[in-house]
Formats: structure tokens, C-alpha cells, sequence
């Protein structure tokens, strides 16, 4: 977490003719997986701040860092009870923006979350602390104070992982499944241009 508040600080020290918005929105996750019955997805939040540089020798492409929290998770069908399982992440992004229009960009990046919080005991010692993952979307009337964005962003890594052993207690290596996608909406607040007087 302190590695990806280092990086987003120094980018806005250094950064000029940049950008910083309050973000928030909601998202489904689903989760992809081999070994789940009776699956479902959940719907959930997420809260963070960004800032946008541009880059001057190519008017139409510009760079985001992202850092906020966000939740993730799943239901699960089991015996006809419901059980939910949520995960709480420090979550960071890289964007590479290219506008389309005036009014639409398109986005592409990287995701990188960190496993702060679960309803699950012992959660750390099943689901992998790190998620990573590919970002794909647009954003929607950068130039406005109040602009909009939809996305999604495709796990890498595998979030579960445990020893698979058989009925008479052999070790047959471990199982890794269950990776996130979140198909994500919200909205930014620009709370700085140093384009504007």
C-alpha cells in the first residue's frame, strides 16, 4: 500500500498541467472460476482519486494514476443458503487515455489491488493478498467539472489457493482459481486544472 501512495504522490509533485479528481461508483463482480457451485456475483462500491497528465507532444493521449479502495466478492448457493463473500481492496491503476472525440476518450491499463479486508476468517491464509489486472473502457466529458466513466477490468491472478488432497490424505498440489472481472460506472469530480485560471 505504501509503494503505491509513494508512486502516486511523486507523479503529483512533479506533475505539471494535471488533473486531480475525487472518483466513486459501483461495480458487479464476478467472479471466473472452476470450482464453485451455484456462484453468483455481487454488487458493490468504490472511492478513490486520480490524477491526469497530459502529455504535450501528443495532444490526444494522456496518463491517469489511480488510488482508492474498492470491494469485491461473490455469492455462493450452498444446501439453498446464500452466503456472501466480500474483499476489501487498496486498489491502484495506470491509464493510458487516447480522446476519440472531444466528448469520449478510450482507456487501457493496469490494475494492481491489495487484500487489506474480508468477511472470511482467515482470509489471507486462502485468497491471495495481491489481484492484478488488465483495465479496457472510456471515459465520458473529461472537459467538464463533473465528468463519467464505465469500464472493466479482467483478472490476472488467481485469488484462491489451497493444498488439494484426496480422500486418503495425499499431497496432489494446490488449486488456483476464482479470478475477478468488475464491470465498473461512475463518475469523477475534478477538484483541480491547472489548465483553469
Amino acid at each position: 500500500m505504501n509503494f503505491f501512495c509513494t508512486i502516486f504522490f511523486s507523479i503529483l509533485s512533479v506533475s505539471c498541467c494535471a488533473q486531480i479528481y475525487l472518483f466513486a461508483g459501483g461495480q458487479e463482480s464476478i467472479v471466473r472460476n472452476k470450482v464453485l457451485q451455484g456462484s453468483s456475483p455481487i454488487f458493490s462500491s468504490h472511492l478513490g482519486l486520480g490524477i491526469t497528465m497530459p502529455l504535450n507532444h501528443l495532444k490526444k493521449i494522456s496518463i491517469s494514476e489511480e488510488i482508492g479502495f474498492i470491494k469485491k466478492g461473490y455469492h455462493q448457493n450452498i444446501g439453498g443458503d446464500k452466503f456472501e463473500m466480500r474483499f476489501t481492496y487498496f486498489n491502484g491503476q495506470t491509464i493510458l487515455n487516447y480522446k476519440l472525440k472531444p466528448w469520449v476518450s478510450a482507456k487501457v491499463g493496469v490494475n494492481y489491488a491489495v487484500l487489506i479486508n474480508a468477511n472470511i476468517k482467515k482470509s489471507t491464509e486462502t485468497y491471495r493478498p495481491l489481484d492484478i489486472g488488465l483495465v479496457g473502457g472510456f471515459n465520458f466529458l473529461e472537459t467538464k467539472d463533473i465528468s463519467f466513466y464505465a469500464h472493466v477490468v479482467y483478472g490476472l491472478v488467481p485469488m484462491l489457493k489451497y493444498y488439494n488432497i484426496d480422500a486418503t490424505g495425499n499431497f496432489n498440489g494446490t488449486i488456483n482459481d476464482l479470478k475477478n472481472t468488475c464491470i465498473m460506472v461512475g463518475f469523477k469530480i475534478k477538484l483541480y486544472d491547472q489548465n483553469k485560471p
